[in-house]
């Protein structure tokens, strides 16, 4: 893969759930609709809110609004929107349950939150298509980026680079959410795993270990409630 070209994108940061996001949008502008996308993007996404203070957890474990929600963080809004509405608080698993399998219409508003974001960045290119009816809009990731998303994977987690928490983030979301083998080989995809596995066992990582427990355990129980 060829680095990032710094002449046609200059690269800002974001966060590991755009990142995410941006990395799972297929080459026709289309994110998945597999549950495991779903609720990976929905539990990276209140981890985020928790992490930044906008959400906190009340003494029986709820998740409870701590602050306005800034601008910059305007893809999270359908998300924190929804937690406020709820007449009683619920606990992190249950707000993802909610979201994921509750009306359509909020998965779809928090991927054309998270699209719109990318767009105003340049991270993203929007298309827009006459239907036989009515106009389609696409929203198409830049292949520069994405790129330099996975190269970042790759040489922390591969190539012996230092691994930081977004980043290790990241790579659980793109293992619980199947889109790992989309951007590296068997045998890298095969390895990665492994690393996630054994900083799952160590004493590093605490926070980032509590995302990867409550991605496997909603995700388990997700498909138990689907089957």
């Amino acid at each position: 893969m060829q680095g990032i070209d710094e002449k046609k994108v200059a690269y800002n940061k974001i966060s590991y759930t755009q990142e995410f996001f941006l990395c799972s949008l297929r080459k026709n502008g289309k994110a998945p609709v597999s549950l495991e996308f779903q609720t990976c993007l929905v539990v990276g996404s209140l981890m985020e809110l928790l992490n930044q203070g906008y959400l906190v957890r009340s003494e029986k474990g709820k998740l409870v609004a701590a602050k306005d929600l800034d601008d910059s963080f305007s893809y999270l809004k359908p998300l924190y929107d929804l937690i406020l509405s709820f007449k009683k608080p619920k606990d992190l698993k249950g707000v993802a349950e909610a979201f994921v399998l509750g009306s359509v219409k909020y998965m779809k508003e928090l991927i054309l939150a998270f699209n719109t974001s990318l767009i105003k960045i340049g991270y993203a290119d929007e298309l827009i298509k006459k239907g036989r009816f009515r106009e389609k809009t696409y929203y198409l990731p830049k292949t520069e980026v994405v790129t330099n998303i996975v190269n970042k994977v790759r040489s922390e987690f591969l190539n012996g680079g230092t691994i930081t928490e977004d980043t290790l983030c990241l790579a659980a979301l793109l293992d619980k959410g199947l889109l790992i083998r989309n951007y590296f080989s068997k045998f890298e995809a095969d390895a990665l795993k492994n690393r996630l596995k054994e900083i799952r066992k160590s004493q590093e990582y605490t926070c980032v270990k509590e995302v990867l427990d409550h991605i496997s355990g909603i995700i388990a129980a997700m498909i138990v409630c689907c089957c």
